[in-house]
């Protein structure tokens, strides 16, 4: 795997764990920004720790730049909060086949007694 590759799945990582509120984004200051589009422009490579936000509209690197907060949280609470998190979506899961089932089962309940009864009052018609 090259580094442009291993940088672009970094990038997506920390994408998708800021998303998840696992890390938190602090924007660079103005000072910085400008700084470090001087040093993109120049093809230098950014800080440690320093991203450059990407804008998917145009599908291209803005001029902005950003840090990443970890809070110091530890890596073993970051999994429980991923357990946790998965635990309460199955949770959500269960409630609502709960309540398709039930809807399921007072649908049938409902078609045997309109069935019964348009069937015992045919009988009366004839």
């Amino acid at each position: 795997m090259n580094n442009q590759t291993r940088n672009s799945v970094k990038e997506q990582n920390i994408a998708i764990e800021t998303e998840m509120r696992l890390l938190n984004k602090v924007n660079c200051t103005k000072e910085e920004n400008t700084a470090f589009a001087e040093m993109c422009k120049r093809g230098e490579s950014l800080p440690e720790g320093v991203y450059q936000h990407f804008d998917y509209v145009s599908n291209e690197y803005i001029d902005s730049f950003y840090r990443i907060d970890d809070r110091g949280a530890e890596e073993a609470d970051r999994d429980r909060y991923v357990q946790l998190n998965i635990l309460r979506n199955l949770k959500t899961i269960k409630n609502i086949l709960i309540f398709f089932a039930v809807l399921v089962v007072i649908s049938i309940i409902a078609a045997i007694i309109i069935i019964a009864t348009t069937k015992s009052g045919q009988r009366y018609l004839y």
